[in-house]
């Protein structure tokens, strides 16, 4: 988990989040070609930046209803980290296909990592 300075919240592709989630390609919708490039436009684009699932806890629209804790700290489900239909591309990879998507938060990367 980064350690580093929060910057600010974005929302992934399903794509995206099962990469961050899972280390896994989307083998099943591109190609090695197509992933290959996928990956330098994300390396690119997150060059000074660290990601991570979810919301920062400030950002959580669940808050109100639970006396300042989220849902899940409350004991309850929390959904503000999914929108379940959305037509803006997403943050991390910049992809403008429609869909789901999920909570990322960036933090500023004090050094760049050697790739």
């Amino acid at each position: 988990m980064p350690s580093n300075k929060y910057v600010c919240g974005g929302w992934a592709c399903t794509d995206c989040l099962i990469l961050l989630a899972n280390g896994e390609d989307p083998v099943d919708s591109m190609t090695e070609a197509e992933i290959s490039a996928w990956h330098k436009d994300i390396r690119r684009k997150n060059r000074y930046r660290d990601v991570t699932l979810g919301l920062a806890r400030e950002e959580h629209a669940c808050t109100a209803d639970f006396g300042g804790m989220t849902a899940g700290e409350a004991g309850g489900e929390c959904d503000c980290e999914t929108r379940t239909f959305s037509s803006m591309s997403c943050d991390h990879c910049g992809s403008t296909l429609a869909g789901e998507r999920h909570a990322i938060s960036f933090f500023k990367r004090t050094r760049t990592r050697k790739r």
